[in-house]
Formats: structure tokens, sequence, C-alpha cells
């Protein structure tokens, strides 16, 4: 019997079904709690280095996906997810705001029929437009065409998200998720303070990187060697948590609490600080299939996998998920973009203040300080300006 191949695109990640057909938290969390939980999981399992991802993109990319499993399919994907609900409008909307777009679309083959209520939710929940698509014929003009697409919403950020090959005649469905976000500090760091100062790859080895200097106020918090501070972007209803541990990031994450942020931000006061953080800028790029079957979904890459809530039949399973993203931090502020997709187929102290060196390894995350939920994550343990 042969496989027809449904793909779905998320910015930040993609996610490949195709085919016929973690951990286990006892009780569903809030979103922005499961979506936080999910990222800091998937990023400690992935090898140390300079990495970045959106929690956000890939969270809601598998959720979409999620939509359409029945059974144990559904159960696992919950359990990875960590939350049996799907109820992303009113995030994606509130999040839509003037440095941040976010844009979502489903490819639909055209004589591929679907249950209507899977359609349904992808637009209405996800706020997805529905386009139709001709994979049996032409899968390399669709690739281009959906590249294209990609490209264009993460500006030129993201590019060639679905490799030659992913899309074949035996594709069904792609849906996709771009992020792209630019914000301004609300406070920019002066250029001319900029210079080069050691960063600490590993103890006792450091190389000289860009490293910007300013001191004022910031909201910021330290606790058993943990230091964080908060980077407001103009508007203040996003920010950077910039988190030095005590320890290897990797290990950091791996012990880190899903809410741990919104306990961060009753803890984060006013302090005047003289703050000392590299210039960075990089790409990541994933194939996530293995992490997430590790995590709890094995049975979603395989032949019993069960979407019938996509179309009716067993007909599909997930076949690769892949994930692009972006990022810069510089004096004026933050450009981060993100890329994901799915395919399927059939089967301080005094005056002068507190001194903050940003000089070895540390976590960043990109949150939604209304609602606490991680937009972007990522470590950093070399910078690369």
């Amino acid at each position: 019997m042969r496989t027809r191949f449904l793909t779905v695109w998320l910015a930040a990640a993609a996610v490949f079904l195709c085919g016929m057909t973690g951990r286990i938290d006892p009780q569903p969390a809030d979103l922005p709690t499961a979506i936080n939980g999910f990222g800091q999981e998937l990023l400690q399992r992935q090898p140390a280095g300079n990495q970045v991802l959106s929690p956000f993109s890939l969270h809601s990319a598998l959720s979409m996906t999620a939509a359409g499993a029945r059974g144990k399919t559904a159960r696992q994907m919950q359990t990875v997810l960590r939350t049996a609900t799907d109820s992303y409008s009113d995030l994606t909307q509130g999040l839509n705001l003037p440095e941040l777009q976010i844009a979502s679309a489903l490819w639909l083959q055209q004589d591929y029929k679907t249950v209507p209520g899977f359609i349904d939710n992808a637009k209405e929940n996800h706020l997805a437009a529905v386009l139709p698509a001709d994979f049996k014929s032409a899968p390399e003009r669709e690739t281009a065409k959906i590249n294209k697409w990609v490209e264009d919403k993460t500006q030129g950020r993201i590019q060639d998200l679905l490799a030659p090959g992913i899309l074949t005649e035996l594709s069904r469905l792609v849906l996709i998720q771009c992020i792209h976000f630019k914000g301004i500090w609300q406070i920019p760091f002066d250029e001319n303070l900029t210079a080069p100062r050691p960063f600490y790859t590993q103890p006792g080895q450091s190389r000289m990187v860009p490293t910007m200097y300013r001191q004022g106020r910031w909201r910021y918090a330290q606790d058993h060697g943990l230091r964080i501070v908060e980077l407001p972007y103009a508007g203040d209803r996003l920010a950077m948590l910039v988190i030095l541990p005590d320890t290897d990031p990797k290990k950091f994450l791996a012990e880190l609490e899903p809410d741990a942020i919104r306990r961060w931000q009753t803890a984060l006061t006013e302090q005047q600080l003289r703050l000392y953080l590299p210039r960075f800028a990089f790409a990541s790029a994933f194939r996530l299939e293995k992490t997430l079957a590790e995590m709890g979904m094995p049975l979603v890459f395989g032949p019993l996998a069960d979407f019938s809530g996509i179309s009716g039949r067993q007909d599909l399973k997930i076949d690769a998920v892949v994930h692009k993203a972006f990022i810069e931090v510089n004096e004026q502020g933050t450009e981060a973009a993100a890329a994901s997709g799915v395919v399927m187929g059939l089967k301080s102290i005094a005056p002068q203040g507190i001194e903050l060196h940003i000089d070895r390894p540390f976590v960043f995350c990109i949150i939604d300080k209304a609602t606490n939920t991680e937009i972007f994550l990522g470590t950093v343990n070399n910078p690369q300006p």
C-alpha cells in the first residue's frame, strides 16, 4: 500500500508526518506553562553549544497536528506537549504585536479529503490560512512556493526550510507557522562603550568577544548563585531574560521547573547594575524525530499512529520534524525568527550598583510578560557576533 504524506510547517520547527498511520506530567498544565516546560526539555536534550529555538512555534505546530490524533497517539502527544488543550487563538492574537509577527498557513493537496473539524481548528484556533497545493504532480514547485512564503514572512531570516526531497508526490498537507521578532531595547546600549572582553567558554579557557556595557536600572534577582536580569524591549510587553547559572546550561535546563518564569517575575526587583553583555548572532537547525520519540511520543512515527481525526482514516504518521531559528542581539535590540513544519502521508550594591558580567555560558529567553510565555529560548556557550 502506498503511503501519502501530509506536511505541516510552523514557525521555528518543522514536523513531518508520513505513512498509514518524555516525561509524564500528572495534570495538564496551563498553556504558557506547558509551552515553557516543553521547550526547556527539548532544548536541554540538544547538544551543548549555541542553540536557539521557539518553544511557542514548536508547541503550536505539534498542537495543530495533535488535534487530528486519536487514542493512544493522542495521549502520547498530550503527555509530551504537557496539555490536553489547544486554546491557541487568544494567545496568538495577543502576541501579534508590531514587533512580533506570527503567520500560519496550511497547504492542502487539492483532492485530499479531510475531516472538516481539523481544518476548522487550524483556521479558528491557529489562525491559519488554508491554501491549495498540487504535491502529486509538482512537489518541487510546491517546495519552492512554501520556502518563498516562509522567507517572506521571516524577513529573509529563514531560508530553504523545506529541503529538496522532503515533499513528494505522496505529500498531502503542509502546515506552516512563521515568527519574526524585531525588538528595540527600552534603553539601548552605547556602541562606543562596546569593547573586546574575555568570555570563558569553559573554566580556564577564554576568548575575547565584543561586549556591550551599560549602567542603569534593571529588574534583577540572585539566588544560590543563579543571576537573572530582565532587559525590556520598547513597549515593555516583551523582554529578554538573561540567566547566568552557576552550573552548565544543559544541567540548569534539566533541573528548571516549567513555571520558573512566573516565579522569577515575582522575585525580580529593580536594581542599579553595571551590565556587561556580549553581542551574539547565530542560527540553529534541528531534526527532532528521535528527541520527540524519547520524550514520550514514539507511536506517532510508526505504522500504528492514529491520525484519523485528520482524514477519517488511519492513514497518516509523522515522518520527520525539522526546526530552523535565528537570533541576533546587539546594542539596539534583538532580531529573531523561526519556522516549523509537519509532513504527513498515507501510511548589587551601593550607588555604583551591582556589577554583572555575562562572561561564561548562559541561557536566554524572550518572553511575553503578560502571559509568561517563552517565545524564544536558547543557550550561548561561545558568542559569535
